[in-house]
């Protein structure tokens, strides 16, 4: 019995060992949504072509754009670079397919938050945000700064966290020092993703807009959605409310917009300091929108922060990763 469980163990092993670290990533996530379906008897969901597009659209198209660019460069510079140093097509196509089932396992536990967990903590958070008044004070001060960017482009708060996305994937992916960690860089969104998606089923939340006289009709649209689909347990659903599921806790913004200006501070300095304004109009209009309460920004950083070290650690060679 033995002999056969550390035969099973080094087969399992064996199999990580070919992995690339974000296959190890979507490997991990799909084995764990898998028991989750299981334990909990929850199915999973699929997006229709317009949901699809645009989930895709914020996490894979610019590695995708990255990796192009990359091969373009290469190509005219191909008598200056070795084969060995060139970027291997296989690895981009099975690095884009990772990342795809990350996104779709990452909307599913979204929708699965409140089917395994039906409590909603909104009340707790909201209490938390009382007793810190003058810090949702200071950011709604700081997040006036903003004012003429919301004016100018009401959509502001999604449309500068896609940019910042696409701005990364592909300055990591021209930038010449930078592009040896465009692996590392898209591994930690991907944890980013499955740890936070994982993290919306501890203590369900909507959001503040709940508590709000006047919420705005997207708010209001995926409330509508949230409602029916936990009243018929997820038979009421359509394959465009794919990313309509209301998860406040823990920020996700937060946690990528962290990671994507920890990389750029480390790597392409002077896109660290770009991002700083970018990160603070992100962090405060999640609050002054009424998306997230501050509990939900300071959950976001440790997630952020682990998946940094996590994906560091995945890009390490082989025997330092899993040791003898």
């Amino acid at each position: 019995m033995v002999l056969l469980i550390k035969k099973l163990w080094m087969a399992v092993a064996g199999f990580f060992r070919q992995l690339l670290p974000l296959e190890i990533i979507a490997v991990a996530f799909l084995g764990t949504a898998l028991l989750i379906s299981t334990i909990f008897s929850v199915r999973f969901y699929f997006p229709n072509g317009e949901s699809a597009v645009f989930a895709l659209g914020h996490y894979v198209l610019g590695f995708v754009v990255a990796s192009a660019l990359l091969l373009l460069i290469c190509w005219i510079k191909r008598k200056n670079i070795s084969p060995s140093s060139r970027p291997n097509l296989g690895i981009i196509a099975r690095t884009s397919i990772a990342m795809a089932m990350v996104v779709f396992l990452h909307f599913n536990c979204k929708l699965w938050a409140q089917l395994v967990n039906p409590m909603l903590f909104d009340g707790w958070y909201k209490g938390t945000d009382h007793m810190i008044r003058p810090v949702r004070d200071a950011i709604l001060f700081m997040n006036y700064g903003f004012s003429p960017l919301k004016a100018w482009r009401p959509g502001a708060y999604h449309e500068v966290f896609v940019l910042m996305f696409l701005v990364s994937f592909v300055v990591f992916g021209l930038h010449p020092v930078a592009r040896q960690h465009l692996g590392k860089l898209t591994s930690a969104i991907a944890l980013v993703l499955a740890i936070g998606g994982l993290s919306y089923m501890i203590g369900p939340a909507w959001g503040p807009f709940v508590y709000s006289s006047s919420p705005q009709l997207i708010q209001k649209t995926m409330g509508a959605f949230q409602a029916e689909f936990i009243r018929s347990h997820g038979l009421g659903y359509d394959g465009g409310y794919f990313l309509s599921a209301l998860a406040a806790m823990p920020s996700l913004h937060a946690a990528h917009a962290f990671v994507l200006w920890a990389y750029a501070r480390r790597y392409v300095r002077w896109l660290g300091y770009l991002y700083v304004p970018l990160v603070i109009f992100i962090c405060t209009e999640a609050v002054a929108s009424e998306w997230h309460y501050i509990i939900d920004l300071l959950c976001g950083l440790p997630i952020a922060y682990g998946s940094i070290l996590l994906a560091e650690r995945l890009h390490r060679p082989v025997n330092e990763r899993v040791g003898p």
